[in-house]
């Protein structure tokens, strides 16, 4: 209710918090520092395409989002007509990418073991369920722009629960005939450690 979370900006957060106190709600929309670190991240190549100059992208604290708007103008001849636009919101969050490697065969593991990325960024507990872990899988080209392959993106809530070591499959979605077909690309391997950074402060008292 609008009595817990104090404004509608935070409503959308009723499934997440909706039976917390409006001191929990405080507590949980309180910014907090967490230190993110990738490493030994390795990658097994599925795709069956002719794309094979590969590299990985780590978006950390990814929330872009296209939302459709419906509006109405009026059209030429007289009559409103209704146009939809696509607003984008959120950001891209820090994004750290990996070495090429060229000429990569199917099913072939090859290593991106010489990323390892270590930032902090600033989340609430409530930002943790809206901002994600995204990985990108993308072909590099010589003479055009690169080849986007697919990707995955998992929220931080999720990776701040969950264990250190993570697989993932990385897939392609695309639209035919109304329907969607999804195409494995890769599976991803790596670890990563998400943690909340504490401040506090440590006085000693004269016992003598």
């Amino acid at each position: 209710s609008l009595s817990n979370f104090g404004d509608k900006s935070g409503t959308r957060f009723f499934k997440y918090a909706g039976d917390r106190t409006p001191i929990d709600i405080k507590e949980m929309r309180r910014k907090r520092r967490w230190r993110v670190n990738l490493k030994n991240v390795f990658y097994q190549h599925e795709w069956t395409g002719p794309e094979s100059d590969i590299f990985l992208q780590f978006n950390i604290g990814y929330s872009f989002k296209l939302r459709r708007v419906q509006s109405y103008v009026k059209g030429p001849t007289g009559p409103k007509q209704k146009v939809v636009k696509l607003v984008p919101s959120g950001g891209l969050g820090e994004i750290f990418r990996t070495p090429l490697k060229r000429n990569v065969q199917l099913h072939e593991e090859v290593s991106f073991a010489s990323l390892e990325a270590t930032t902090e960024q600033e989340f609430s507990y409530l930002d943790l369920y809206e901002n994600y872990l995204r990985v990108e899988v993308w072909d590099q080209a010589s003479t055009c722009p690169n080849t986007f392959l697919g990707e995955f993106q998992v929220p931080l809530v999720n990776i701040a629960r969950g264990g250190l070591n993570h697989v993932w499959t990385i897939s392609n979605t695309v639209m035919q005939k109304r329907k969607k077909v999804i195409t494995d690309v890769a599976i991803v391997r790596f670890v990563c450690m998400f943690q909340e950074v504490l401040d506090f402060d440590l006085r000693l008292q004269n016992w003598s």
